[in-house]
């Protein structure tokens, strides 16, 4: 009778248990952190599955929130989006608004979506945490599974998994967001060992790379950290000294083991950033000929003079899609959110922010899923501290 009893109420435990809406955000939103990590390896299996679940996402949070709240900055995101969209009946090549317009449909809805919700700020860090595995299980991976990039650059490794591998500039992006939240953790929640171990993985792996965007980022990502978190009236001057003389080690350590062909393309910058230059000049040329306000439209650039090929810069080409409105439209509430969060001491997701538009500078980032997801989390962790 008795062990009846216990039996039944561990059947009335679990049959009680009712899926709410935070439970909901959490497990669904990080599967969308684990595909945008991880796609490039499954598309082979799953195909392009993310703009698919963006969708079913939506649905999804939309049917348990019900409830939604318009916030001012969804206006600028709004009107940038309709302006970019506009931009394609007078740009002189569609190639690049083909490609790109369910991703910015899928991305930008997001962004609307999610940042209307009511999100609290323990399913905040449930995101971050998985933001957190997923960034240092690709670390880890990396370092087992790494093969030159294209099968033919010694000097650039990426994780290549099933003969399918990600651009270097992408996988530093995902590697410094684990590095970043490592040191918040160790900073945060005195959780050393564990993150101390994945700081060194993920840098490690990083180097590999051959990413100077990469390096740029982290070096940047990191004296933002430093700013923000060392509170200089408790021990500030020790903590921040300390902070240097770990990092100087870890960069020695990492120079130490890394194939001397590695170190040569990180450190020695001899080919105007694998034709980057050119390519910038010419899309600023094409700028410079039409409205600096309004852009040329979306895609211009993509075989002016001749050059087929992405901007490599994300700045430069939105602004030569829609001018410096649309960077104003876009960019502008970030800034407004990070200075707000700077007030609040929150600090997380700055950092990952920096890390983000520093690699948005070397590489076409607004069709990407580590561009997009970092300033959904920002939008989100500013409407939780301005709730409060």
């Amino acid at each position: 009778m008795e062990r009846n009893l216990k039996l039944i109420k561990k059947i009335n435990y679990f049959t009680n248990i009712r899926i709410n809406k935070e439970i909901v955000f959490e497990i669904t939103f990080s599967f969308l952190v684990f595909l945008s990590f991880f796609e490039v390896y499954l598309q082979a299996m799953i195909g392009q599955i993310t703009r698919y679940y963006i969708i079913f996402l939506a649905i999804i949070l939309l049917l348990f929130f019900k409830k939604i709240k318009i916030r001012w900055y969804h206006g600028f995101y709004t009107a940038w989006f309709l302006f970019k969209l506009m931009s394609s009946f007078w740009t002189p090549n569609l190639f690049i608004a083909r490609l790109h317009l369910f991703s910015h449909i899928g991305m930008t809805a997001l962004l609307l979506i999610v940042t209307s919700l009511d999100i609290k700020e323990k399913s905040i860090n449930f995101i971050t945490a998985a933001l957190w595995l997923f960034s240092n299980l690709y670390g880890v991976l990396s370092i087992f599974f790494s093969k030159p990039y294209l099968g033919a650059f010694n000097n650039r490794m990426v994780l290549n998994l099933g003969g399918l591998e990600n651009d270097p500039n992408n996988q530093a992006a995902f590697l410094i967001i684990g590095i970043i939240i490592s040191l918040h953790y160790i900073v945060k929640h005195r959780i050393f060992l564990l993150n101390v171990i994945f700081i060194v993985l993920n840098t490690f792996s990083l180097f590999q790379t051959g990413s100077r965007g990469g390096l740029l980022a982290l070096l940047i990502s990191l004296i933002v950290f430093v700013i923000i978190n060392i509170n200089y009236k408790k021990n500030g001057a020790f903590k921040f000294i300390l902070f240097v003389i770990i990092a100087v080690i870890v960069l020695a350590i990492m120079l130490i083991i890394l194939p001397e062909v590695i170190k040569t393309r990180l450190f020695i910058f001899d080919d105007g950033g694998s034709g980057r230059l050119e390519i910038w000049r010419n899309s600023i040329n094409l700028l410079m000929k039409n409205s600096f306000l309004f852009g040329a439209g979306w895609g211009a650039d993509y075989g002016f003079n001749g050059v087929f090929s992405e901007t490599h810069n994300t700045f430069i080409s939105m602004a030569v899609d829609v001018g410096i409105v649309g960077v104003i439209l876009f960019f502008g509430p970030i800034v407004v959110a990070i200075l707000n969060l700077v007030k609040k001491k929150k600090s997380v997701y700055i950092p990952i922010i920096a890390n983000t538009m520093v690699i948005a500078v070397f590489l076409g980032s607004i069709n990407k899923r580590f561009f997009w997801l970092p300033i959904i989390l920002l939008f989100l962790e500013y409407n939780s501290v301005n709730n409060k």
